[in-house]
């Protein structure tokens, strides 16, 4: 939509969206490198025609593609960069974004700091069903809970993806990502001695594979289909049907152009690999498993790793059983076992962790709720006068320690007789107009702004910076007497008079802003009155004598 000649989104998504659909297509298709320069040309597209949410789409995608690429680094530097220009209410924003920065802090060997970004992560990721952006943050946190190995997690929060109303826009994905979730899950089990439970993780798998192949059918998505039969293909081979489980990983990659970075890939050429090996063809295994261990990946690769030297410890036992052939089975079956042996530590480390850290954000809340009640007017929801105070003990204990404090705005707003409207009305009634003020003076702040009620029907609002004070007083006036208070009571009229000052200090302005209300109560109220001239100096928070 455009407006007066500035680009104008109408939702979540930019005007130029497309752009991000492409790069994210590229990038599900294992095609980074090209993904990379679509989204830095759309960006700077974005950028020019003031598309905030498409750019920001953009360089998120383009975190991803350096993670997938091996630029840790560089991943991470994204991700901070989107993290320091989002707007506080953008939380899932910041849950996919931390999300990202989790997997990219693990895969340099950072567990610490990639835990504490992972779980304020899935703090942010419980509400799948609240927008788009909630579902694809839930969706990114999945991902990094499975990079550490941390699959119940995992499901669970994928399966409340695939339970979101907006989940059609992403559903192929959606089953990619349980059936990878499980497939992987089954080879750790595996990995580790528990054949019930892997083979339970399998099945799972294969529901897994078969709803993303419909989806893709229904979507179109003709190499989607080919890769979750990939998938299938090694999924059976684990089940021990090697025969099937190599006939449909052979028909699934020569139907696509395999990217050995692409999970699906990877599976299948290991599939391929230790089938062969049975079938007496081990030189063309082992050069197949050649190749497995060398591509980089960032996901799971110590699984990864793990899964490739067990398929080679297949290998040697496969051919006739000499002393040396044994030995090398026996030294490749060693390193598996230690390998799985320090995966699993982690793994339990990384729970642990997990755990602690969400203990402790409950902590932190239940404390934040109880602070929050300490400063908060229970009738109106907004700021009591313990909060005015804490920012002038603030101010006062600058003071005494030689710091300088920040020039403060502030209106202070008292309702016009409101004696009156509780002797006509009722107290109650009385109590619905300061509640409905309330909410007036706070649909009058801008962001950074205080809102408070500082007693009976008294309110001050601390402005975050001088500019424009005078024309939010008058914002607030303008709003009290366009309100329908008839709606409270047919007798209703209520009117509001407000101070204005902006002075050095906190206590300062509320000193002037109370004289200069009290004026405007003297000169016929209904009325904002600025404080000029000299400023009262008052040792005390104003304590008010004024008639209403």
């Amino acid at each position: 939509m455009r407006t007066a000649g500035v680009l104008v989104p109408t939702s979540e998504f930019g005007p130029f969206d497309v752009l991000s659909e492409w790069a994210i297509d590229l990038a599900n298709a294992g095609r980074w490198d090209l993904a990379l320069r679509r989204c830095r040309e759309g960006e700077l597209l974005c950028t020019a025609a003031r598309d905030v949410r498409t750019a920001r789409y953009l360089r998120f995608i383009r975190g991803i593609c350096l993670l997938e690429t091996g630029d840790t680094a560089g991943a991470v530097e994204v991700g901070g960069r989107l993290l320091r220009d989002l707007p506080p209410e953008e939380s899932a924003w910041r849950g996919k974004v931390l999300a990202l920065v989790a997997e990219a802090l693990l895969t340099q060997g950072m567990p610490t700091a990639a835990m504490d970004a992972l779980s304020e992560a899935l703090a942010l990721a419980q509400d799948p069903a609240a927008s788009y952006n909630h579902l694809s943050a839930a969706f990114s946190t999945a991902t990094a809970l499975r990079s550490m190995l941390l699959f119940e997690q995992c499901h669970s929060l994928l399966g409340r993806v695939a339970q979101a109303p907006r989940v059609d826009m992403v559903r192929t994905n959606v089953h990619r990502a349980l059936a990878i979730t499980n497939a992987l899950w089954g080879c750790l089990l595996d990995l580790t001695g528990d054949g019930e439970g892997a083979t339970r993780r399998y099945h799972q798998a294969l529901g897994g594979t078969a709803a993303m192949s419909a989806s893709a059918r229904a979507e179109g998505a003709t190499e989607m289909r080919w890769r979750a039969q990939a998938l299938e293909g090694f999924v059976l081979h684990r089940l021990g049907h090697d025969d099937l489980g190599y006939a449909r990983v052979q028909e699934a990659l020569a139907a696509i152009t395999p990217r050995d970075e692409l999970v699906e890939v990877r599976a299948a050429r290991l599939a391929e690999a230790v089938v062969l090996a049975r079938r007496g063809r081990d030189g063309e295994a082992r050069e197949l498993l050649s190749s497995f261990r060398h591509v980089t990946v960032h996901e799971n690769r110590e699984l990864w790793e793990a899964l490739g030297t067990a398929a080679l410890a297949d290998v040697d036992l496969e051919p006739v059983r000499e002393e040396g052939a044994r030995a090398a089975a026996r030294g490749w079956r060693r390193m598996s076992e230690l390998a799985m042996a320090r995966l699993w530590r982690d793994r339990e480390g990384r729970f642990e962790a997990l755990a602690d850290r969400a203990r402790v954000q409950t902590l932190e809340q239940e404390a934040a709720r109880h602070s929050a009640a300490v400063l908060t007017d229970p009738l109106t929801g907004l700021g009591n006068r313990r909060r005015l105070q804490e920012r002038l003990d603030d101010e006062a204990a600058a003071a005494r320690a030689g710091r300088a404090v920040d020039p403060a705005a502030l209106l202070f707003v008292d309702v016009d007789e409101f004696k009156a409207v509780n002797d006509t009305c009722s107290h109650g009634t009385g109590d619905l107009v300061l509640q409905r003020l309330g909410q007036l003076v706070q649909a009058a702040c801008r962001h950074g702004d205080t809102a408070i009620r500082y007693g009976g029907d008294e309110f001050v609002v601390l402005l975050s910076d001088a500019a424009g004070a005078a024309e939010a007083a008058e914002r607030l006036l303008a709003a009290v007497r366009g309100e329908d208070w008839r709606v409270l009571d047919p007798r209703l009229s209520v009117r509001v008079s407000v101070g204005c000052a902006v002075r050095a200090s906190v206590a300062e302005a509320l000193a002037c802003a109370d004289a200069a209300l009290s004026t405007a109560k003297r000169a016929g109220r209904d009325r904002v009155v600025r404080a000029d001239g000299p400023e009262p100096r008052r040792d005390v928070v104003p304590a008010s004598g004024r008639t209403s």
